[in-house]
């Protein structure tokens, strides 16, 4: 029996389950890393608590060293 459905998949290594401020960290080192993943999340953006709750005034360090403010 063939399998009718026509369509590509892409292999992955990690699946990232979430979309927020840790997971897009992690997605972040996997891609520089050369490791394919993919992220899953129920939420219509990425940023978790920074979307959901209107976080406007967190401040963080970015990988480069740049400290900025979210918003």
């Amino acid at each position: 029996m063939s399998n009718s459905n026509s369509s590509t998949t892409t292999p992955i290594d990690v699946a990232i389950i979430g979309g927020g401020q840790s997971a897009l960290a992690v997605a972040y080192f996997l891609r520089r890393a050369g490791i394919r993943y993919v992220v899953l999340d129920d939420q219509p953006a990425p940023g978790g608590a920074w979307q959901m709750h209107g976080i406007r005034f967190a401040s963080f360090l970015l990988p480069s060293g740049v400290h900025c403010r979210a918003g």
